[in-house]
């Protein structure tokens, strides 16, 4: 109907405004979120909302695209009164997660490899990048350190190096040559926006830890809110925004781990507190 069709663009406008994440004309995904979306305001006004045995795993694999499908989620609650269980959002999220996945395949990146070794020696390092980033690469050249020189002239948006002189040199991603996970970590990081540890770590701060025997959620809550207003010379509005985010949606991913965040954002500084 109209009416299922501007809520969803409307809605789709805020997820766009508060995770930088346009979907607003994919019309596949706005076509398939409709034709789910239907029955389930049928099921909410009947309370039959269905089980779903992966949400945990949803939750916690694709963490984006259930936050943008609990916004969703929040917004059929404001318009008929039902709030929906996190099972009914996890079937949501995967709605999200493919739109989203789309989209990165549309901007697939190029890689080039730095590496000394005949190039019939690297394709295993090859295909384990492929096999992991095969919707995220359109491109993996590997070219031999005397003549990388030339080569990373060229527009690539990854550059990696399976020597660390060689990394250095050219400010690559220094990966083994039979790639770890903690190797497949620093890619995606890369890939991601994050270029080297300090720029997680830069976002814990000492002040911010705190240790307790024993606390309540609204307890902990409340805690870390306080140790961020004294490090930081945040207001009240921290708190009221992480609050109001929790009403939405818990953001309890499983394996006793828990990340509560703003609902909107409130602060320009970005940071973690434990």
């Amino acid at each position: 109907s109209d009416e299922l069709n501007r809520f969803i663009y409307d809605t789709l406008v805020m997820v766009k405004d508060q995770f930088n994440v346009n979907l607003t004309e994919d019309t596949d995904f706005r076509i398939s979120l409709a034709l789910h979306t239907y029955p389930l305001i049928t099921r909410m006004e009947s309370n039959m909302q269905i089980k779903n045995a992966m949400t945990y795993e949803i939750k916690q694999k694709f963490i984006l695209a259930f936050d943008a499908a609990s916004v969703f989620s929040n917004e059929l609650y404001k318009k008929y009164g039902v709030r929906i269980t996190d099972d009914e959002i996890s079937y949501l999220a995967l709605h999200f997660e493919g739109a989203i996945q789309a989209q990165k395949r549309e901007r697939s990146q190029k890689v080039l490899i730095i590496s000394p070794q005949k190039k019939s020696f690297t394709i295993l390092l090859r295909q384990r990048l492929t096999d992991w980033f095969k919707n995220e690469i359109s491109t993996i050249d590997i070219v031999n350190p005397s003549k990388a020189d030339k080569a990373v002239k060229n527009t690539y948006d990854i550059l990696l190096a399976t020597e660390e002189h060689v990394a250095v040199k050219y400010r690559a991603i220094c990966i083994n040559f039979f790639p770890t996970d903690q190797d497949y970590q620093k890619i995606s990081l890369a890939m991601n926006g994050y270029q080297n540890l300090s720029d997680i770590l830069d976002k814990f701060h000492r002040s911010t830890f705190v240790v307790v025997e024993s606390i309540s959620k609204k307890g902990a809550l409340q805690l870390l809110c306080e140790k961020a207003k004294d490090a930081f010379g945040i207001d009240d509005s921290l708190y009221e925004q992480v609050s109001k985010h929790e009403q939405v949606i818990n953001s309890y991913f499983g394996d006793n781990l828990a990340v509560p965040h703003p609902e909107e954002l409130c602060t320009d500084l970005t940071f973690v507190a434990v």
